[in-house]
């Protein structure tokens, strides 16, 4: 079993879309574990704030295989294929971040995704589920990598969201 993590992202209605997410991981998956849910503005472009939040999970499926399910389940949401460029509002997003300790690399896929270091919003999501996990890259704990980009990024813009139980993603 390997254990894989996911950011989820939306500023599109992004309770619905992100429930909706869950939902369809949950039942391809099993138990999730989920990270709180913070909202940061949009990066790149303007545009709505984003919510964004990490699921954790096991499966048995090859690295190769989740990127493939995952669009899958973006296109159940509601994400057209088009939509998927950078730098404009999603419906959902549904990125693959991790996937134990490997590191792989082909024209389709980069583990770990490029730019865990960069981001607020996948970091701190990320480390509130595993506060121990390392770059199988670098070999440096993401904790470190959080505490840098704390000391050059204006990181209170990352908002954490609570939810009532209803609207809890």
């Amino acid at each position: 079993m390997t254990t894989y993590y996911v950011g989820i992202g939306s500023n599109l209605e992004p309770v619905k879309h992100i429930k909706a997410a869950i939902k369809v991981l949950e039942k391809r998956f099993g138990d999730l574990q989920r990270s709180p849910v913070y909202q940061n503005p949009a990066v790149g472009f303007e545009g709505p704030d984003f919510l964004n939040m990490v699921v954790a999970f096991e499966s048995n499926l090859p690295v190769i295989e989740i990127p493939g399910v995952l669009q899958i389940i973006e296109a159940e949401v509601g994400l057209a294929p088009e939509e998927k460029r950078k730098y404009r509002s999603r419906i959902i997003d549904l990125d693959l971040l991790l996937a134990d300790d490997i590191v792989y690399k082909d024209e389709f896929l980069t583990l770990p995704r490029p730019g865990i270091t960069q981001f607020a919003f996948i970091l701190k999501p990320l480390l509130d589920i595993n506060p121990q996990l390392i770059d199988p890259k670098t070999k440096q704990p993401y904790n470190i990598a959080y505490d840098l980009l704390a000391e050059e990024y204006d990181i209170s813009k990352l908002q954490r969201i609570v939810f009532s139980e209803e609207n809890n993603p």
